[in-house]
């Protein structure tokens, strides 16, 4: 079997998204290897309060935005109206190998992020499927859905058979 080229993953946003998403890639990759990319307030109430996804407490490390170690995985989770915040501020996690996705409905956000961030491992992404409900730091689904994504050219490139792998 082939190793994945996905060992590290960063998120930004625990919206419904974040939270499901998150916990799947800890599953797949070790809490160790996931991290929540986060303000200080936000680090430091989610470790005192927990986030949770079907009653079960989510494991995740939580990393100030400021200190983000480079990932191979940076997944956009926010609303709109903070994702350029979310970017700049996130920016050092971004490597020259990183795949980056926003689970942002609408291909706007892409733009931004390739504008701010200027990745070389873009890809278009839309969530789908999905029943969560959020409320609070309690996320609850029976229909965790999927992920479509792709080069925008629609090339089957490296980046899209490594998150196809994971």
């Amino acid at each position: 079997m082939e190793k994945n080229m996905i060992q590290t993953a960063g998120i930004v946003g625990l919206g419904a998204l974040g939270i499901l998403f998150g916990q799947k890639l800890s599953e797949a990759l070790g809490r160790e290897n996931v991290y929540v990319f986060a303000d200080r307030e936000r680090v430091e109430r989610y470790g005192k309060n927990g986030v949770y996804a079907n009653g079960k407490r989510c494991e995740f490390t939580y990393v100030e935005a400021k200190d983000a170690p480079t990932v191979d995985l940076l997944i956009y989770a926010t609303k709109y109206y903070s994702l350029e915040e979310a970017v700049k501020s996130t920016a050092g996690a971004c490597g020259k190998d990183t795949i980056v996705i926003s689970l942002l409905n609408g291909v706007s956000s892409e733009g931004l992020i390739e504008e701010l961030l200027h990745p070389a491992h873009l890809l278009y992404c839309v969530a789908q499927g999905m029943d969560a409900t959020r409320e609070g730091n309690r996320l609850t689904y029976s229909k965790a859905g999927c992920l479509v994504f792709g080069e925008k050219d629609n090339r089957y490139s490296g980046s899209v058979k490594d998150l196809e792998y994971l």
